[in-house]
C-alpha cells in the first residue's frame, strides 16, 4: 500500500468514528437530521462512508435542526441537503386545516379560521389514548360556510368533536375528531398521532359513563390537497362512509417554512370492539 493509500484509510477509518460517536449523540437531539442523497459519483466505498460521516458531522455541528433554513452541502459530488423538523418556539400556528390544507373535493377553497366562541360547546365526551398519555375533553365543531373547510380548535389542547359525523357507539356512522400538532409554539394533544400504529387503542368516554373502546385499524400520511370525503369517513349531508368507527385527524408530514404549514394530514381510523355502560 503506497503512503497515499495509507493516509487516506487512515483518514477514512477516522471519520467513521466520528460518525458513529456522532450517531449516538445524534439520538440525544430533539430533532431528527434527514440526510437525502441527491447525487454521487465516488471511486470506492470506503471514501463514501468517510464523506458522509464528515457531511453527518457538519450537520450536526450548528447546520441541522436548530438552523434557521435548510442548508446544502457538496462534497466530492455529495449533494446533502439537511431537512429539519424546526423547534416548537419557531413555529406559526399550525392548522388541523392549513391554506388549502384540508381541501376536500368539489367546493371552493376558503382559508381556514378557528372556530368562533359560540361553537366551542362541550359535547360531554373526552377522548382517551392510552399509549400517548391523551385524556382530553373534546368540544363541538362543524363545517365552515364555503362547505369543506374543518372549524379548528383554537388552543392546542383543544380536540373537536365535528357535528357532521356519527355519535361515538353508532352501528352506522363515523365519528370524526381533531386536533392540532402544535399551536402558537406548544406541542398540541395530537402531536404524537402519527406515532400510532395498527392495534392501538382510543376510548371515547360518554358523561353518563359509558366508554366506547376502539382498535386502530390504519394509519395514514396523506398529502394535503389528496384528501377525500373517504379519507376522513363522512361527509356532511352525505352521511358516513365507514361505520363503527371513528377517525382521528391533524397535521403532518415535512414542515414547509414558505408557506408555516405542514405538507401532509395524518389521519388514523380505528374500529369499534366494546362499548361499557355504566353500572349507576
Amino acid at each position: 500500500m503506497s503512503d497515499r493509500s495509507t493516509v487516506l484509510a487512515l483518514s477514512v477509518g477516522t471519520l467513521i468514528g466520528l460518525r458513529i460517536e456522532m450517531t449516538a449523540e445524534a439520538r440525544r437531539l430533539p430533532r431528527l437530521i434527514r440526510l437525502h442523497f441527491l447525487s454521487w459519483s465516488l471511486p470506492g466505498a470506503g471514501l463514501l462512508a468517510g464523506v458522509l460521516a464528515v457531511v453527518g458531522l457538519f450537520a450536526l455541528l450548528g447546520r441541522g435542526p436548530f438552523a434557521d433554513e435548510r442548508t446544502a452541502t457538496s462534497i466530492l459530488g455529495v449533494s446533502v441537503t439537511a431537512v429539519e423538523t424546526p423547534p416548537l418556539d419557531a413555529m406559526p400556528e399550525d392548522t388541523v386545516q392549513s391554506d388549502p390544507a384540508f381541501s376536500l373535493p368539489d367546493v371552493a377553497t376558503s382559508a381556514t379560521q378557528p372556530a368562533p366562541p359560540e361553537l366551542l360547546a362541550a359535547t360531554g365526551m373526552s377522548i382517551v389514548i392510552p399509549r400517548l398519555g391523551v385524556s382530553q375533553p373534546t368540544v363541538t365543531m362543524g363545517i365552515q360556510g364555503d362547505g369543506r373547510s374543518f372549524q379548528v380548535p383554537n388552543s392546542a389542547h383543544e380536540v373537536a368533536w365535528y357535528n357532521f359525523s356519527g355519535a361515538p357507539g353508532s352501528a352506522s356512522a363515523n365519528a370524526i375528531f381533531a386536533g392540532h400538532i402544535n399551536y402558537h409554539g406548544s406541542q398540541g394533544t395530537f402531536g404524537q398521532l402519527h406515532t400510532m400504529a395498527e392495534g392501538d387503542m382510543v376510548e371515547v368516554h360518554q358523561i353518563d359513563g359509558t366508554v366506547h373502546t376502539y382498535r386502530v385499524s390504519w394509519v395514514r400520511q396523506i398529502y394535503k390537497p389528496s384528501l377525500s370525503w373517504e379519507d376522513v369517513g363522512c361527509q356532511p349531508g352525505q352521511g358516513c362512509t365507514s361505520q363503527n368507527t371513528i377517525t382521528l385527524i391533524t397535521c403532518g408530514g415535512a414542515f414547509d417554512r414558505a408557506s408555516g404549514h405542514y405538507v401532509d394530514n395524518t389521519v388514523v381510523r380505528a374500529e369499534l370492539v366494546e362499548t361499557r355502560h355504566s353500572l349507576s
